[in-house]
């Protein structure tokens, strides 16, 4: 499957790179649809299966995985765990989500070149 970010840990072996997967995220524009939604959530669930599963192969003692799903501003942790032998239990161990009110039009910071003046000092700076 194609998840939109993958977590690797990355090493070398015999002048050879060997990429491992540690984690995955999918990503969508804010409200993507119960579709769009459930369908990210299974495909990421489906990952952390194989990313446990590969760990098991190679006789490595981990037994759950983390993932990220980010839908617009709204950021959900999820936790694949394997419980017995061939039984995987889902968690949703957060939900995070970000006040709209504070996220207002106009309110970054212009790119700066070296030839740009600095900004003005704020008059109630203190320090």
């Amino acid at each position: 499957m194609k998840v939109d970010l993958r977590i690797l840990q990355d090493e070398t072996v015999q002048r050879f790179n060997k990429e491992t997967d540690t984690a995955v995220l999918e990503a969508s524009k804010e409200d993507p649809g119960l579709l769009k939604y459930q369908s990210d959530h299974c495909k990421l669930m489906v990952e952390c299966q194989n990313i446990i599963d590969m760990y098991i192969d190679k006789g490595h003692n981990v037994d759950n995985v983390d993932c990220l799903q980010i839908c617009g501003l709204d950021l959900v942790i999820l936790n694949l765990s394997l419980s017995a032998p061939g039984l995987y239990v889902a968690n949703e161990t957060k939900l995070l989500r970000a006040n709209k009110k504070s996220w207002t039009r106009g309110t970054w910071v212009a790119y700066r070149d070296s030839k740009s003046k600095l900004p003005h000092s704020p008059h109630n700076l203190t320090i």
